[in-house]
């Protein structure tokens, strides 16, 4: 080979071509940072990153500082402005900028390339979560700053943030958007979160100082002398299970129960907090029974994944549901418009686990209305019902008003409708499984007279005052309550008086025609158990709800109660017709019954916050029950199979389930998110012993 020669124009060529090939590369590596940069600085001036309220950034710049201080970082925290390249960035994030910053709806992500945090603006000014459930008094008050477990979720939230950047900003990647190495990642950022807060909480510093204002945490009492080692558990486990509840429902799109290769879910990620808070020996004992319930709390809230499940990610709050002839009607808050789902939609996966659907609003809204409809109409906010007749549509009633939908659009109902209804105060509406062509409206007249009313596929077809009924079944009684309804029979449970029960002793049951209202039989119910009164057996138990189950030709009389003397689990009993004697079917544990288990009795304010207040016995076709206990779960239960199992929690007032054909739809009334159960699948159809 011929020998090259290192000429002064050689080495100048070759210096020449390494400096182009150096500036090239520096280019290549920078310029895709740089346009990135401009691309978010385009995104500020625009609005959609840093659209936070000048309240809302005051707040957010005090929480990076405080944690900028407690974390002694050497540099300077900016938000939400991008001409400080020594800096930390964290930047508030919108839906629209998804693309550009990784960071969707209520997530933050922490992207090692630019050393920045994206959070989401939900996460720090989280209106959703103070709206879901029920309209209280307080509702237009509340303000996320009321509310302390979205305080301490913000923290720990940007803390698990700052953790990627600590222990894994080599990996030169973006955290918290699915791409993540693995699980042991997500977890580490998890324990270095609680880690800070712990010593946050030791040191009394500034960052949780409104976390450990004086008051209560997780229902329990925090006087002055309570420990900071109880107060700063209390705030973690209050956070993670406030956030476990919430995000099933919130607008965030990512529920608790979402899990995927890289991440654990949220409800895994909550039960290590709790399991952490139980391991701390500084913790009182008192405190540590509140830990086991929150860990029952969170593992019932795992229960949704024990069915096949198709979880309903929705653009916009709902105010009700009903399934029709083509799949599920959702009637959004903003009741101008509907959301059809097409049955095709909705399968649920084969195996039982859950399935994520976003519906679209371009793709499924339908139609438009009447504004009076949705919570916008205060007068009549907190109580309607949503009808589906299998031919003749959709109804909404409310009072004074009746609407009509064909899954197009909604229109007043036909007059001899709204004229016929508009002549009562309509208390309650019940249906059979939808859809179904009858519904019975219980109304009172204006002489306060209580009367139902029949309605076949929108036409009322029959309509009878109570006290007429009675009288035709030579019943002298005080009280009549719709309870189960089916297409063809109506059941009405019948209570006379005693003189310790106002509500009066339960005597029967009355059978009526579901469309003519004519009474076909009555069943007497004499249990001595289940019908209340004065006898030895009803002053061991409390009668807490009543159910009729028709199943296969056969009618099953339910009582559920609790004992006086361990009311730590709920009893159904079965009562047979004309004879004092009943049975017991099944019985289940509350969740309170973990903290019951280690002593004899509970104390007042644990009777108050921990046992249920209310019970709700709803039959949703075959031989298949949900009970609702407010303060604990929502179950399912099988009279044929004599089984329970938990369908979801918490059962509150706010969870309201749409019942159709084998499947149910589980929602909050404000809530973003709906649950759509295969009930054939339930685990108490599968168990053959517990």
């Amino acid at each position: 080979m011929k020998n090259i020669a290192f000429t002064p124009t050689f080495i100048k060529t070759i210096f020449g071509l390494f400096a182009g090939a150096l500036i090239l590369a520096l280019a290549l590596d920078s310029s895709p940072r740089q346009g990135r940069r401009k691309a978010i600085d385009a995104a500020i001036k625009g609005g959609r990153i840093g659209r936070l309220s000048a309240d809302r950034s005051a707040y957010l710049q005090n929480v990076l500082a405080a944690i900028a201080h407690e974390l002694k970082l050497n540099l300077p925290v900016v938000l939400n402005a991008t001409d400080h390249p020594d800096a930390l960035h964290v930047y508030t994030t919108s839906p629209d900028s998804e693309a550009l910053t990784g960071c969707g709806r209520g997530n933050a992500v922490y992207d090692a390339t630019e050393d920045a945090i994206f959070i989401d603006e939900s996460l720090v000014n989280p209106v959703d979560f103070v709206n879901l459930g029920e309209e209280t008094q307080h509702s237009n008050t509340l303000t996320p700053d009321d509310i302390t477990p979205l305080k301490t979720y913000l923290i720990f939230l940007l803390l698990h943030e700052l953790g990627h950047r600590t222990l894994h900003r080599h990996a030169r990647a973006s955290f918290d958007v699915g791409r993540s190495i693995d699980r042991r990642r997500e977890l580490e950022a998890d324990q270095f979160a609680v880690s800070a807060l712990a010593v946050s909480f030791r040191n009394q510093s500034g960052l949780t100082a409104s976390i450990l204002a004086k008051g209560s945490a997780y229902g329990v009492s925090t006087p002055e002398d309570t420990s900071v080692s109880d107060h700063a558990w209390l705030a973690l486990v209050e956070m993670a299970h406030f956030i476990s509840v919430s995000t099933m429902f919130s607008a965030t799109p990512i529920a608790a129960i979402y899990q995927d290769a890289a991440h654990p879910s949220y409800l895994d990620r909550a039960q290590s907090i709790v399991e952490d808070a139980l391991l701390d020996k500084n913790c009182s004992a008192k405190v540590r029974e509140y830990f086991s319930l929150a860990r029952e709390e969170i593992e019932r809230a795992r229960s949704i994944v024990n069915y096949r499940v198709v979880e309903l990610v929705l653009p916009e709050p709902v105010y009700d549901m009903s399934f029709n002839a083509r799949g599920l009607l959702v009637v959004p808050e903003n009741s101008s418009h509907l959301y059809q789902l097409q049955s095709a939609e909705l399968r649920p996966p084969v195996r039982r686990e859950a399935r994520t659907v976003a519906v679209s609003a371009a793709t499924a809204r339908v139609g438009s209305g009447f504004p009076e409809l949705g919570p916008g109409n205060t007068a009549s906010y907190g109580w309607g019902a949503v009808w589906s007749t299998p031919a003749a549509g959709t109804f909404e009633l409310r009072p004074g008003q009746t609407f009509f939908s064909d899954s197009t659009f909604w229109r007043r109902a036909p007059p001899e409708l709204e004229d016929s209804l508009s002549r009562y105060s309509i208390q309650h509406v019940t249906t059979p499984p939808s859809p179904s062509s009858i519904a019975i409206v219980q109304a009172t007249t204006s002489e306060h007279a209580n009367v139902l009313i029949s309605l076949c596929d929108g036409v009322v077809c029959a309509e009878r005052e109570t006290n007429a009924i009675l009288r035709e079944s030579n019943l002298d009684a005080q009280f009549a309550f719709l309870n189960t309804l089916t297409d063809e029979s109506t059941y009405l449970e019948i209570h006379g008086t005693t003189p310790t029960d106002a509500l009066g002793r339960l005597e029967a049951v009355v059978v009526l025609d579901s469309r003519t209202l004519r009474t076909k039989r009555v069943i007497p119910l004499v249990s001595d158990v289940c019908s209340g009164g004065e006898s030895e057996a009803a002053a061991v138990w409390d009668v807490l709800s009543f159910i009729v189950v028709p199943s296969g030709g056969t009618e099953h009389f339910i009582c559920v109660a609790s004992q006086h003397a361990k009311p730590d689990h709920w009893v159904a009993w079965e009562m047979s017709p004309g004879s004092p004697d009943s049975h017991v079917l099944l019985s289940e544990p509350l969740v309170a019954a973990v903290v019951h288990k280690n002593r004899s009795e509970f104390d007042d304010f644990e009777l108050r916050n921990y046992l249920p207040s209310q019970y709700r016995a709803q039959w949703i076709g075959g031989s298949r029950v949900v009970l609702q206990l407010f303060n604990d779960s929502a179950w399912l239960l099988d009279v044929q199979t004599k089984q329970a199992a938990v369908l979801f929690h918490p059962g509150g007032e706010a969870t309201r389930i749409a019942v159709g054909h084998d499947v149910l739809a589980v929602f909050y009334r404000g809530g973003y998110k709906c649950y759509l159960v295969d009930i054939q699948s339930s685990p108490a159809l599968f168990a053959k012993a517990r």
